[in-house]
Formats: structure tokens, sequence, C-alpha cells
């Protein structure tokens, strides 16, 4: 995810370092895009073995989808824009809740 995301940027008042991270953020967008075009078209008829749409991202993390809604609009939750829709990547999505995991504390055993 790019750090950009519903962030306006005044490019003549960026620094020169910040307008090269800016185009670099946009460059690795665009080539994950790319990607999950290239497996789109290959297989039409359905996503990318490792990718789901919203509903089923929702459906996988047993959330609403409103939840989800909430968690890409603050960037909680790594996820793939590609035109108006937002993909996961089911391998993306388990290593997000290895890394938000809360582990028991004081139990017994």
């Amino acid at each position: 995810m790019t750090e950009l995301t519903g962030e306006v940027i005044n490019i003549r008042a960026a620094s020169s370092s910040r307008v090269e991270t800016i185009l670099i953020n946009i460059l690795e967008e665009t080539r994950r895009g790319n990607d999950l075009l290239e497996n789109l078209i290959k297989n039409p008829s359905q996503p990318a073995k490792d990718t789901l749409t919203h509903e089923e991202a929702a459906a996988y993390l047993g959330i609403a989808s409103q939840t989800l809604y909430d968690y890409v609009s603050e960037q909680k939750i790594p996820f793939s824009k590609v035109g108006r829709k937002n993909l996961f990547r089911k391998s993306e999505l388990d290593n997000w809740i290895e890394e938000n995991r809360n582990s028991a504390k004081g139990g017994k055993g």
C-alpha cells in the first residue's frame, strides 16, 4: 500500500527526496496492480488462486463487509486496488492475522 492514499501532494512544494519517494511508491503500486491484472487476464473466470475479492476476504476473515471497508480506508489491512476494486491476497491476510494476534497471558497450562 502506498502512503499516499487519500493524500494531496503539492509537488512544487515537496522536496526532491519526497518526490522521489512518491514516485517509487506509485511505481510499486503500479507493478502490483499489473501483476494482479496479468493473473486476472490469464484466468478470466476467477481471480488468481491467492486473490480474494472484497466480499471473499470479509468472509475469509469472518468480519462484516463494512468492517473490511473501514480497515481498507484506515490502511489497517494489506490490499491492492485494481480499477475500482480492492483485492486481497490470502497469504497477506494470513500474515496480517499473525501480526495482529494477541497472545494469551497468564493462562493455565
